[in-house]
């Protein structure tokens, strides 16, 4: 079963937030007002939430299946150039640049 993009987002909108907030707001009111069954009920929705949230991700799972991704040779740069890459030699690099030298950092403990 496929499913246009509203119907999906929409199930999957209630599956994620609507339906645990309804099950908080059912516990939380039925702790509140000590109803009997409150528990019973939240997991009976929570259930459908779970149902809901599957039936959607196998909805989805259909739906990238059937996608196939083909790209043309074009596609790919197969140069083996590099663009606007420079790469520094082992002889340009030169470790001691990296170093500072005590006397240069401005701290001068001969006081």
């Amino acid at each position: 079963m496929k499913l246009n993009s509203k119907v999906y987002d929409f199930l999957k909108w209630f599956a994620l937030v609507a339906i645990p907030a309804f099950n908080i707001f059912i516990l939380t009111i039925g702790k509140i007002w000590n109803l009997a069954g409150s528990a019973k009920i939240a997991a009976t929705v929570s259930a459908a939430g779970i149902l809901i949230a599957a039936l959607i991700g196998v909805s989805g799972m259909q739906y990238w299946s059937d996608k196939s991704v083909v790209k043309d040779d074009d596609d790919y740069d197969d140069d083996d150039e590099e663009d606007d890459v420079e790469y520094l030699d082992e002889e340009e690099y030169d470790e001691d640049d990296d170093e500072i030298d005590a006397s240069e950092d401005g701290d001068d403990d001969d006081d």
